[in-house]
């Protein structure tokens, strides 16, 4: 299994601290939920803390696609990357990074996952996990423009007969982007 790396030294992080280089590889690899989730603490409060995107969260997104299309995943993993994504997806630029960086890092996060939506609705396919698969409706609820192809992914979720939270989760979003008009934008109401 190929490692999935990170140079945290290259790209601006939270309060300046850099995790471990090889902390994406545990998603990968562990089967403890509390050596995942120990390694999603050190990834968030880096990168994406109180959805608060850092610069560090444009290649940690390439990354955890990669994690989630891959098929290469624990199940801890798959579910942690998936929140990650979850939380990325629904992130603002952090204030002080809009300052540094003058760009808006949580629409270029959208965007990387955006154009990667073929590989996470085939990945979808293969998902049974509730949690997961929820956290992939967000996801591409927030990200996809095409108001035709992801109604087709969550209808075929849907005629599949899913867990409650994917149902819940597919109901909420549909209404979430009839009332916002589509996706997800910097400065959009989460109300």
């Amino acid at each position: 299994m190929s490692e999935m790396r990170l140079d945290w030294d290259s790209v601006r992080t939270r309060d300046g601290v850099k995790p471990d280089a090889a902390v994406l590889d545990v998603f990968v690899t562990s089967e403890d939920i509390d050596t995942v989730y120990d390694a999603y603490c050190r990834i968030e409060h880096a990168a994406f803390y109180n959805r608060d995107l850092e610069e560090a969260a444009l290649p940690l997104t390439s990354a955890l696609i990669e994690m989630v299309c891959s098929g290469h995943c624990t199940h801890w993993g798959l579910t942690m990357a998936t929140d990650a994504l979850y939380e990325i997806s629904l992130g603002q630029t952090a204030p002080w990074e809009a300052e540094a960086s003058g760009t808006g890092v949580a629409d270029r996060c959208r965007d990387i996952i955006r154009d990667s939506l073929p590989r996470l609705y085939q990945a979808a396919q293969t998902i049974t996990d509730d949690h997961t698969l929820a956290s992939l409706v967000s996801i591409t609820g927030v990200t996809d423009p095409d108001e035709n192809r992801w109604n087709t992914f969550t209808q075929t979720l849907l005629d599949h007969d899913p867990e409650v939270l994917t149902a819940d989760e597919v109901k909420d979003t549909r209404a979430w982007r009839t009332r916002n008009g589509g996706p997800a934008y910097e400065g959009c109401s989460w109300d």
